[in-house]
């Protein structure tokens, strides 16, 4: 392998891991979200409720996007490797 297909691949690794650590870093953001929520507002649950819902959708959303990214970057990069 050449150090330009070298570069390259080591730009696309770093690429894929720090879209990991974005979705890594939302789904603990919005875990965050939710025990907040309902340490703060635990004796009115109609006040938290949108809060409690926004983390919901918030986490869902990226731990789609995270398995997104696995399927269609590092699990083939990983594969591709091994051959």
């Amino acid at each position: 392998m050449t150090t330009a297909e070298e570069q390259t691949n080591s730009l696309l690794v770093d690429e894929q891991l720090t879209k990991v650590l974005v979705h890594w870093g939302g789904i603990g953001g919005g875990t965050v979200l939710l025990i907040y929520t309902q340490s703060w507002y635990a004796e009115s649950l109609q006040e938290s409720l949108p809060l409690l819902l926004l983390g919901l959708l918030f986490w869902l959303i990226t731990i789609g996007a995270f398995s997104w990214t696995m399927w269609e970057f590092i699990i083939p990069t990983f594969v591709a490797s091994d051959r």
